[in-house]
């Protein structure tokens, strides 16, 4: 059986993505934010009870998550059945935005070699996995991952 080696190129770049983006992940950045806490405990409390941390949490409107500042209302639902399985911490909080902004250096990749070539394709992915900006989302806890992440598979 014949391996094709873009796969196997396209399968070490994502490798190397996530094992830059994973690597000392609960130790840089140092902390979270509030934002970055109330999308992970929300979707705790969610994944736990089914509701938010303020007890009164319906998919019907979804904006009825209430908190002190504008915060996206589809992140704790898409986190809820990640972080609910695992213990809270600074890894496990982080881990799901990793996820993410990994697979989005794969979808660049196929929209890149849809539009242009596999060799322009290729360039693009590494480029990806180096850029700062999307090195610095893939280990915060913010809603660009998953937004980026959903922009770019539509």
């Amino acid at each position: 059986m014949k391996i094709n080696k873009e796969i196997i190129i396209l399968i070490a770049i994502f490798i190397i993505a996530f094992f830059i983006r994973i690597w000392k992940l609960n130790m840089f950045p140092i902390g979270i934010t509030h934002d970055e806490l109330d999308y992970v405990i929300n979707a705790k409390a969610i994944f736990l009870n089914g509701n938010s941390i303020r007890g009164n949490w319906s998919v019907f409107p979804p904006s009825s998550i209430k908190t002190n500042t504008a915060l996206a209302e589809l992140t704790p639902l898409l986190l809820a059945p990640i972080i609910g399985f695992l213990n809270l911490s600074l890894f496990n909080a982080k881990l799901p935005y990793t996820l993410f902004s990994s697979f989005l250096i794969l979808i660049i990749y196929l929209i890149t070699k849809e539009l242009i070539n596999k060799k322009v394709a290729l360039i693009a992915a590494l480029i990806m996995v180096v850029n700062p900006w999307s090195f610095h989302f893939g280990r915060t806890s913010f809603e660009a991952p998953f937004a980026l992440f959903f922009i770019f598979l539509g």
